[in-house]
């Protein structure tokens, strides 16, 4: 979604119909803001409930590095800091996808804690 709301501005002007052109800057902001709490709430969720193990928590370390995409986000569309906003995004979801994997798997007794 970071790559559709950087570019909100020229597909509208190419006539590229995506949900970020179709809702607007603002809640294309905040669509990108739930995404990233979904992502991070989740697997406390699953803990506190106890559908998970404590290791399902590790994808929590790749908070710090939700900073920047989440700082660079509040720039306005067009400006120049959001050109790198997807980059950012996709580091952090590659940081906690392979911690999310690992949690799973030691959660779930495939690899010894």
């Amino acid at each position: 979604h970071a790559n559709n709301h950087r570019d909100l501005e020229n597909d509208r002007r190419s006539g590229i119909r995506t949900l970020a052109g179709l809702v607007g800057a603002a809640a294309s902001r905040r669509f990108y803001y739930a995404l990233l709490a979904v992502a991070f709430a989740s697997p406390v969720v699953w803990v506190s409930a106890g559908l998970a193990r404590w290791p399902v928590l590790l994808p929590l370390l790749a908070g710090p590095l939700a900073a920047a995409p989440l700082r660079k986000m509040r720039k306005n569309v067009g400006d120049l800091a959001l050109q790198d906003v997807d980059v950012a995004t996709a580091k952090l979801h590659l940081v906690h996808g392979v911690l999310m994997q690992v949690g799973i798997a030691l959660a779930w007794g495939r690899v010894s804690p």
